[in-house]
């Protein structure tokens, strides 16, 4: 058990927890959810997903993360407003989001890893991450509403000139084309 475990209430889902509930949601963006325990499992995964995150939990996480860029000696009461900054900023979003953020910002996969990160920074990350749950929502909304999702076509096929042109002749409309004939 970490020492940020001992501040984390029980309730809150991790990382590997919130992967595991969202897995299946990919879907959603695209086709209507299926039936009622399909609609049971996304309200329940989403009610599980947006639990508030400790206050305390946030500070201390931020305080872990900032740790690992060096600072000048800065007074206690400096080191205590710029955390509850970053709860400001932040607090809003589950403590899973949260972690997966500041473990994507410390990664190889981010190229800015060796600056030290602003508050913004790390909510902007966390408003990514937290994506999959605001498109859970938006399913739930669809699906009680009867709206069926709006289909993206994956793929379109390029339209040759030849049809272009039988097109906009169709539409009843003249192209003028710069430098050669109509």
């Amino acid at each position: 058990m970490t020492a940020l475990d001992q501040i984390r209430p029980e309730h809150q889902p991790d990382a590997a927890e919130a992967e595991r509930i969202t897995a299946s949601w990919g879907h959603l963006l695209t086709l209507p959810i299926a039936d009622a325990d399909e609609l049971a499992d996304v309200e329940r995964g989403i009610h599980d997903l947006t639990a508030p995150p400790d206050r305390a939990w946030v500070m201390a996480r931020t305080a872990a993360l900032l740790s690992q860029y060096y600072a000048a000696d800065v007074p206690q009461s400096i080191l205590t407003i710029m955390a509850e900054d970053w709860a400001g900023a932040i607090g809003g979003y589950p403590q899973w989001v949260i972690t997966k953020a500041v473990r994507w910002w410390k990664s190889a996969d981010n190229p800015d890893r060796k600056k030290r990160p602003l508050e913004g920074d790390i909510e902007a990350v966390c408003r990514r991450e937290y994506g999959i749950v605001s498109i859970a929502r938006l399913a739930v909304r669809r699906h009680k509403h009867g709206v069926a999702p709006i289909v993206i076509e994956a793929h379109r096929q390029p339209v040759d000139r030849e049809a272009a042109d039988r097109i906009v002749r169709e539409a009843g409309f003249n192209v003028k084309r710069f430098g050669g004939a109509a």
